[in-house]
């Protein structure tokens, strides 16, 4: 896998978990901006994929406080690895 596939990768990871975050807090704004930033890195796509792939991995745990915070920390290891 290229440098390039993995950084794609990382950020479409991170916005999903990013998203889940925002959706969680009920926060329209936070959820449109990854939505604008997906489509226009146009990755779209892969972003549902990424969110559909967190979800059947983590789903119940990632609606608890303690998933939210890691869910946080994650966020920010993924958009270092984007660099």
């Amino acid at each position: 896998m290229s440098k390039q596939s993995i950084q794609d990768l990382s950020a479409d990871h991170r916005r999903a978990a990013s998203l889940i975050i925002h959706y969680g807090k009920t926060d329209n704004e936070g959820i449109n901006a990854i939505l604008t930033e997906s489509m226009d890195a146009g990755r779209v796509v892969p972003l549902i994929f990424a969110i559909l792939s967190v979800y059947d991995q983590l789903g119940d745990e990632l609606r608890s406080d303690v998933g939210q915070a890691v869910l946080s920390s994650v966020i920010h290891d993924l958009a270092g690895q984007e660099q």
